[in-house]
């Protein structure tokens, strides 16, 4: 950064809305086929590429092979998430097995991840009125924090020390929803 030059070029043949996401140790750089890849149709992979050799080292298989809207690791990287709209799919990066699929709610696709700062729950909103906490080690829905004005959400974000969840919505109004004690 503090050159501003490019340090390197990853050779990614699946453009689109691909998603990206460092693990934690900076290692390795998860890329998945996004929705508009391959001409609008997902391809099915998350890419897992070594930074260091700027090589893809191995790649994980979209369940579903719709394309992905979101990943993010988890705090401590043993775990990858990843949403299709429809389901969340969490891989033990240490095997790199498919180890759970969490069902997201019906009539609404979900478009962003954000695991606590703890690791222990995963957050995600979507094209609908509401943000969604999952407990990450069982799948178990936590709590539900609907948009007060019922605007679409947008974006979502742990705060630091894991008790504040920000959440976005399209209208302008960012809501700081207190998650303290979950799950």
């Amino acid at each position: 950064m503090a050159t501003r030059r490019v340090t390197a070029i990853l050779s990614y043949l699946n453009g689109g809305d691909s998603p990206l996401a460092f693990s934690p140790d900076g290692r390795t750089l998860a890329v998945a086929d996004g929705w508009s890849a391959d001409h609008g149709h997902g391809n099915g992979q998350i890419h897992l590429w070594n930074v260091a050799t700027r090589k893809q080292r191995s790649a994980l298989g979209d369940p579903g092979g719709y394309g992905i809207y979101a990943i993010a690791y988890s705090p401590d990287g043993t775990m990858l998430a990843a949403t299709d709209g429809g389901r969340i799919y969490l891989w033990n990066m240490t095997r790199h097995k498919l180890t759970g699929i969490i069902l997201g709610p019906r009539h609404q696709a979900l478009l962003s991840l954000a695991f606590s700062p703890d690791g222990r729950t995963l957050a995600a909103e979507g094209n609908g009125c509401s943000a969604y906490v999952w407990d990450a080690a069982t799948g178990k829905l936590a709590a539900v924090f609907p948009d007060p004005s019922a605007a679409q959400t947008s974006s979502l974000a742990y705060s630091p020390d894991g008790r504040t969840l920000a959440v976005l919505d399209t209208w302008g109004h960012i809501y700081l929803w207190n998650v303290s004690g979950l799950p």
